[in-house]
């Protein structure tokens, strides 16, 4: 399914922010303390040469071959700058992940689209235990491991090939209390990956979707994943979904504004 236009998507954002709450519309003790303590602060994280590194990539112009296996393993030229200026995660957005991993005290994580490693430097340095990226092309996922020896971030392992192969090695390997899905943006893939993630959660388990407005196709796989029984609570950011399985918690959605 196509993406919106941009002026489609911004004008879905205007109306979800008329729809949305903010931290005095919410009545849920867990979910208030979630949104004042981690998604309403700004603090800044000290990690600016993650972001300086950023702006390296970004000026970086030689051309590499990537394969893009959402699309049948088609092979595309690109330069790692147009990568960098086009596939990563806003400073904001990873940084949010990153208070989510500290806030939870997140041992071990999960990330389903590695690009070239910015997001998972922050969710590495924010975790007490391993990060294991996915990414499906083993050029970029080079790059990705470059910035983590740049940065001594020795505790994240990159596997590269089809999602469809290295997500069951994943899940096999290590127990994962959070999970971030920003890989192939379509319904079926989507829900594929949630259905094989589930057998895996427990209680305290964290899984964030990026993305979830990007279509209707995701918004069509937002809306089915948090419909699901299992699912005990549900936050809507627009950009960022997150999804919680604790069972003390009535089954509620949110929709917040960042």
């Amino acid at each position: 399914m196509k993406r919106y236009g941009l002026f489609r998507f911004l004008w879905n954002y205007f109306i979800f922010r008329r729809k949305a709450v903010n931290k005095h519309g919410i009545h849920s003790p867990f979910v208030f303390n979630f949104v004042t303590e981690v998604i309403g602060q700004y603090r800044s994280i000290k990690h600016s040469d993650i972001e300086n590194l950023r702006s390296r990539l970004k000026q970086r112009a030689e051309k590499i071959e990537v394969i893009d296996y959402g699309k049948g393993g088609e092979k595309k030229v690109k330069t790692v700058a147009h990568i960098a200026k086009n596939s990563l995660k806003p400073s904001a957005l990873a940084k949010l992940i990153a208070r989510t991993c500290e806030y939870f005290k997140i041992q071990n994580a999960l990330e389903l689209g590695t690009s070239l490693g910015i997001t998972s430097a922050y969710i590495g340095r924010s975790i007490q235990g391993k990060l294991i990226t996915l990414e499906g092309d083993p050029t970029i996922l080079s790059i990705a491991e470059g910035v983590w020896n740049d940065l001594y971030l020795d505790n994240i392992e990159g596997l590269s090939g089809p999602f469809n192969e290295t997500l069951k090695k994943a899940l096999e390997a290590e127990n994962f209390k959070l999970i971030f899905i920003d890989g192939h943006h379509q319904l079926e893939a989507t829900l594929q990956y949630f259905e094989q993630i589930l057998p895996f959660t427990s209680s305290d388990t964290i899984i964030i979707f990026d993305d979830i407005h990007w279509s209707p196709d995701m918004v069509k796989a937002w809306n089915k994943i948090i419909d699901r029984e299992e699912v005990r609570c549900s936050i809507d950011l627009y950009f960022l979904g997150f999804v919680f399985f604790r069972q003390e918690l009535s089954k509620q959605h949110f929709a917040v504004k960042l």
